[in-house]
């Protein structure tokens, strides 16, 4: 009982951040939630914010929480308040791939992005495609810091800091 209201709670959370970046919600699946938004950078906004969010949350509650989110941006085919079509099958495949704590989206999506969350992707891999013969090229979505690349160098030295350049030739 206490689990359940735990993911309803969390469950209500993610749809408020979704509306707050111009997206809907479709419907929610289980433990899941199908939402669309009108643009690709927004999508990726929302779903950075729901995993900071939801970790905040455990964290702040001593849980053991974690999102899987996959995301697909393209064209949908909607009926009843629903949504279909391979945008959706794709973004399917991309929560199925996803681990705890990812953000996992395709090539098509990123190149969509503007520059500036394009730096925040990380190519993972190639993943079959079912029904065509190429493979789907998967990127990682970078939300946490900790994960960024940093590219500090920390050496030790003897030459003394006064010394711009020292060249040494067989011990000269």
């Amino acid at each position: 009982e206490a689990a359940n209201i735990i993911i309803q709670n969390c469950l209500m959370k993610l749809v408020e951040i979704a509306n707050q970046h111009q997206g809907h919600l479709v419907k929610m699946i289980g433990d899941e939630i199908m939402a669309v938004f009108p643009k690709s950078d927004e999508t990726v906004r929302a779903a950075i914010q729901m995993q900071e969010i939801i970790t905040e949350y455990a964290n702040s509650n001593g849980l053991q929480l974690g999102l899987r989110i996959g995301l697909n941006f393209g064209s949908v085919i909607t009926e009843n308040d629903d949504v279909f079509g391979g945008t959706v099958n794709a973004a399917a495949r991309m929560v199925a791939f996803a681990k705890s704590g990812q953000i996992i989206t395709n090539q098509s999506t990123v190149e969509t992005l503007p520059k500036i969350l394009q730096a925040q992707t990380r190519l993972m891999e190639h993943i079959p495609s079912p029904g065509h013969t190429e493979r789907m090229i998967v990127y990682q979505i970078i939300w946490e810091r900790r994960e960024l690349t940093s590219a500090r160098t920390y050496l030790k030295t003897t030459i003394p800091f006064n010394t711009a350049l020292q060249l040494k030739h067989h011990d000269k």
